[in-house]
């Protein structure tokens, strides 16, 4: 059990975190370090709540500092709060080198340094966080300076840009394929969109009709009055004659005047058909504005991420996406959208673990559970790659069989989901 402090080794102690606290708290923002005094069963005593945020990982630590600190032995408890982009075998290694380097700097100097506890916390973080980047897809390596080609979910998983973009596009086609409420909205605004259109297009077609009838009637209409002309410059022995040949006059401007009023109702028609022809117009410009709108609304919304399911708003994907989509291949009988080097090389996306990486940290037992989980992964890949189709992981109930297979991959295909093993 811990010995009471004196009086006065209890006010050296609380003198010396206090200035350790004061330079701590000038160098780190609030959202970085927050400190929360506690009443423990031995007196008065610190919390330190510590936010490491990287690239890649983000640790928020929690320091436990007993009654006693920085001036006797005893550093408390460190303990992990929340941590992303690392796994727990690192978690525990880092807690390991923080007590570790705490407790040398107590050898070294004869007491704590709340700073030094902090900034090598940092510098732990960074190091357990160094080459252990994967893209949670395809399960390939991502370098730490390739940013502009790999994406941070905001639950912290990583993606390689264009596995991510493909599966988008998955998502995005069942969306509109699959019957969803999404998709049945959609069909139910582009049959109204097309309806729209079917309208104005009818109304194109009676007001051209009308047109084609006025013009037709124009030139009916001119014939017959130059006819009238002729008859009314000839004698009147050759009048007759005319009129038996052709009309009499009295019946040729009864034909103008029937011409006339027809070409009358014909353009008060047109005009009509103009007035509601450009009411439709307007109205489908503006169905089909907000069709786009709800359309372009639609296309942008957010999903899961296939990792954990989740949401991951479009706002934080748009920047890339577009780009990544247009990179895609083509591939299989569905042309289902891949990345290329999906399809580069003989053994697809890079599955296998390399030498010297985080499978060195892992237990046999470990070890033998991830490997498990790649060979699953591999054979779902091979099944994309034959049938042309993406398979959600998630779907075959967590395990994949050989009936699950094409028969060209049946054969010898036990080793591989472990049931050979």
């Amino acid at each position: 059990m811990t010995e009471p402090l004196e009086e006065e080794e209890a006010a050296a102690c609380e003198e010396a975190l206090a200035q350790e606290l004061e330079v701590a708290d000038a160098m780190y923002a609030a959202d970085e370090l927050a400190v929360r005094h506690e009443a423990g069963a031995g007196g008065p005593r610190a919390v330190l709540q510590f936010e490491v945020r990287l690239d890649r990982a983000l640790v928020a630590l929690e320091f436990a500092l007993p009654r006693g600190f920085p001036l006797r032995r005893g550093l408390g408890a460190v303990r992990i709060k929340r941590s992303r982009g690392l796994v727990d075998s690192q978690e525990t290694d880092l807690v390991r080198e923080i007590e570790r380097h705490a407790e040398q700097t107590f050898d070294e100097l004869g007491q704590y340094s709340v700073v030094d506890l902090l900034l090598h916390a940092k510098e732990a973080v960074e190091q357990q966080n160094e080459g252990s980047a994967r893209c949670a897809i395809c399960l390939g390596p991502i370098a730490a300076s390739d940013h502009e080609n790999t994406f941070r979910a905001s639950c912290w998983h990583l993606f390689h840009n264009e596995c991510f973009a493909a599966w988008w596009k998955q998502v995005e086609g069942r969306r509109t394929g699959a019957g969803t409420e999404q998709s049945s909205a959609a069909l139910q605004r582009q049959q109204v969109l097309r309806a729209a259109q079917a309208r104005v297009d009818e109304r194109v077609a009676q007001l051209k009709a009308l047109k084609d009838r006025q013009a037709a009637l124009n030139e009916q209409a001119t014939s017959v009055n130059a006819l009238i002309s002729q008859a009314e410059t000839l004698p009147a022995d050759k009048r007759e004659a005319f009129e038996k040949e052709n009309e009499p006059v009295s019946a040729l401007r009864r034909r103008v005047a029937t011409v006339q009023e027809q070409l009358k109702a014909s353009k008060q028609e047109a005009s009509a058909c103009v007035a509601k022809l450009t009411r439709e117009t307007a109205e489908l410009d503006q169905l089909r504005a907000a069709t786009e709108e709800q359309d372009r609304a639609a296309s942008e919304q957010g999903i899961d991420c296939p990792m954990c399911r989740l949401p991951i708003e479009y706002s934080e994907m748009e920047h890339f996406l577009k780009h990544a989509v247009a990179n895609l291949t083509s591939t299989g009988a569905a042309s289902t959208l891949v990345p290329a080097a999906w399809t580069a090389a003989e053994g697809g996306p890079p599955l296998t673990a390399q030498a010297g990486s985080y499978l060195d940290v892992l237990t046999p037992e470990q070890r033998e559970r991830f490997q498990s989980e790649q060979r699953r992964r591999k054979l779902i890949f091979e099944r994309q790659r034959a049938n042309g189709a993406h398979v959600n992981p998630e779907e075959t109930s967590g395990h994949i069989t050989l009936s699950n297979l094409p028969p060209s991959q049946s054969a010898g295909a036990a080793c591989e989901d472990g049931s050979g093993e």
